[in-house]
């Protein structure tokens, strides 16, 4: 979302600007708390391999993927097959990497999260401010 933010997203004339008080945004990750345990793990490395900090919502989602498919393959041991890690996989429930929402799978639901946060772009600030915390559908 700060990605979003930091493009040109709004006219420049003040007339031409009304349509971004209209943008609204779901998405399925937040801004990560700095102060969480995931987070620093992640900043700790990506300032250990000197990655560079453009598009760090997609590093952030890379990140989650890697460390849940690190659970899994812990779960399953050393007789690796690929129904053991997909059982795993689908035994993962409230998976917090701390980047990224708390990740679940089953048989019916494999897409980690369903929920989303819902912004609306601020014209003013020149960045997205959250209207509705994670939200999970009914």
């Amino acid at each position: 979302i700060s990605s979003l933010a930091s493009m040109s997203l709004w006219p420049a004339s003040e007339a031409g600007a009304a349509w971004t008080e209209r943008l609204w945004i779901a998405s399925s990750s937040a801004n990560p708390d700095l102060r969480a345990a995931g987070t620093r793990e992640f900043l700790a490395l990506a300032d250990e391999i000197n990655l560079a900090p453009t598009h760090r919502s997609f590093q952030l989602s890379a990140y989650a993927a890697a460390k849940l498919l690190e659970h899994g393959l812990k779960q399953t041991g050393r007789a690796l097959t690929r129904s053991k890690l997909h059982r795993a996989l689908q035994q993962t429930t409230a998976r917090v990497t701390g980047v990224v929402p708390p990740l679940q799978f089953d048989e019916n639901q494999r897409a980690g999260t369903t929920g989303a946060l819902i912004t609306q772009f601020d014209p003013s600030a020149r960045q997205f401010a959250i209207v509705r915390a994670f939200v999970e559908p009914k």
